[in-house]
């Protein structure tokens, strides 16, 4: 359809208004174009607009309920209104229809690390990381998790990782040297943030 094609270049550029027009007028073509619907909600929820965006997803999987992305993308939008059962259950839904879906484990080990279950989102980010183990977050995260638990040695493994994936990301170097101060490791620490203030 040319008006998605269109409206996703325009979202591509900023140009959010004309974007939406485009995916509202691919609806008005074809009232059961679930994707014009799927791309409405994407906009929306980027914008923080959660429960707009909510409402075209809803509309997206009740005319497709057999793509990952749908329910990927409602699932962040609920966890950004802090619904996080039902996001939960929508991330479930997207590795159930996609078990090879990366993104959906590492945003469920998120979900489970900011609610401190962290041996739960460790357990999700190493099958993250078992299908794609080239995502320098799903390490930062999972070293994130594993400092939670006082892990630090372990941690500053996987921030290693991360490091070795993007050097250029301070993050790992951060949380790295957070690990190697609590471990009194304070030269190796004063390195670590060395790298974070370049």
């Amino acid at each position: 359809n040319a008006y998605i094609n269109r409206g996703l270049a325009k979202d591509h550029l900023g140009l959010l208004k004309e974007s939406i027009k485009d995916f509202e007028k691919a609806i008005k073509i074809d009232p059961k174009n679930s994707l014009a619907y799927f791309n409405l909600g994407t906009i929306f929820s980027e914008q923080e607009k959660y429960e707009k965006a909510i409402e075209y997803f809803n509309e997206a999987i009740k005319l497709d309920s057999k793509k990952p992305d749908y329910f990927l993308n409602r699932a962040m939008a609920k966890n950004g209104l802090g619904l996080f059962k039902e996001s939960i259950k929508d991330f479930e839904k997207a590795i159930e229809i996609d078990p090879k879906n990366s993104l959906a484990y590492y945003n469920l080990g998120t979900i489970f690390s900011e609610q401190e279950k962290y041996e739960k989102a460790l357990e999700i980010f190493n099958k993250a990381i078992k299908l794609d183990s080239n995502n320098p977050y799903y390490f930062l995260n999972k070293g994130y998790a594993k400092f939670h638990l006082g892990k630090y040695e372990e941690a500053i493994k996987d921030f290693e990782k991360a490091i070795e994936i993007d050097p250029k990301n301070s993050l790992p170097y951060f949380n790295r040297g957070i690990c190697n101060k609590e471990l009194k490791n304070y030269s190796e620490a004063i390195k670590d943030f060395d790298e974070v203030i370049k």
